[in-house]
This record gives structure tokens, C-alpha cells and sequence, in this order.
């Protein structure tokens, strides 16, 4: 009698390990369920940048990343925003003016530059009048290359 009952939790045991040694095992990474015992993860996946795009990632790492993200808000708003607002010449051509001197078009009264302003909590970006439109541009390729 005791070796049937033996057998029977042994068996239950057995059957519960199974079950929950899988469900364990899966685990997940990214959007991807890896069993970490068996499998190696797959390497994120690599976005080829164009020669202007890589450009413009390093221009970003070492100006814009302090106080901005490209698909979300962090001091500043999220740069995608600047692809996505931002598509007439005339628009453009106000960013670039923008990037180079945000605290002067607020002091001059530009509404847009106000709004922004007033918008990000007061906190005027700085200025960057050392970045040329073909380095703003860099930037910009960058964002559109990696934004979501």
C-alpha cells in the first residue's frame, strides 16, 4: 500500500516538474521566448544606417541626447517629432534657426518658439550655433532612420 502511494506522488511529481520546468524555462527577451538552457537569443536586430545617418548619430549622442530621446519625451520632446511636424521647407528652415539659437527666438517674441517653450516647462533648450544646416540635416536623417 505505501509503494502505491509512493508511485502516485512520484508520478504527480513528476507530471508537475514537467509542466512547470517549461513554464520556467521560457523566458522572454525582447519580443522574442527564449528557453535561456537550450537556446541563445537572437541579436537584436541592426539598423543600417546611411553614411549622413551615422553622421548624424554622432552629432546627436554628443548634442541633442543630454535632454533628448528620438521616440519619446525627456527634458525635450522627442525628435521624431521635429520629422514629423516639421516637412515644409518653411518649417525647416524655422527648426534649423531653432536648433542654433532657441533662447534668442523666444526673447524675440516667435510664437512657435514661446509655445515650445512653454510646453517643456519654461526650460529653454540651449543653443547651438556651432552646428551647421548640414549637421541639423545629419540629425534629422538619423531620427528618421531610427524613429518608430
Amino acid at each position: 500500500m505505501i509503494r502505491s502511494w509512493i508511485w502516485l506522488i512520484t508520478g504527480i511529481g513528476l507530471i508537475f516538474w514537467a509542466f512547470f520546468s517549461y513554464q520556467i524555462s521560457q523566458v522572454e527577451v525582447g519580443n522574442l521566448l527564449v528557453n535561456p538552457i537550450m537556446e541563445k537569443p537572437q541579436q537584436p536586430l541592426v539598423i543600417q544606417l546611411s553614411a549622413e545617418a551615422k553622421r548624424g548619430e554622432t552629432l546627436f549622442k554628443n548634442n541633442c541626447a543630454t535632454c533628448h530621446k528620438v521616440n519619446r519625451p525627456l527634458t525635450g520632446p522627442p525628435l521624431a517629432n521635429m520629422i514629423t511636424n516639421y516637412t515644409t521647407d518653411e518649417d525647416k528652415a524655422w527648426m534649423y534657426r531653432w536648433v542654433k539659437n532657441a533662447p534668442g527666438m523666444i526673447s524675440s517674441g516667435d510664437e512657435r518658439a514661446i509655445e515650445l517653450f512653454k510646453r517643456y516647462n519654461m526650460i529653454a533648450m540651449q543653443s547651438f550655433p556651432n552646428l551647421s544646416d548640414q549637421d541639423i540635416g545629419g540629425i534629422m536623417a538619423y531620427v528618421s532612420e531610427t524613429m518608430d
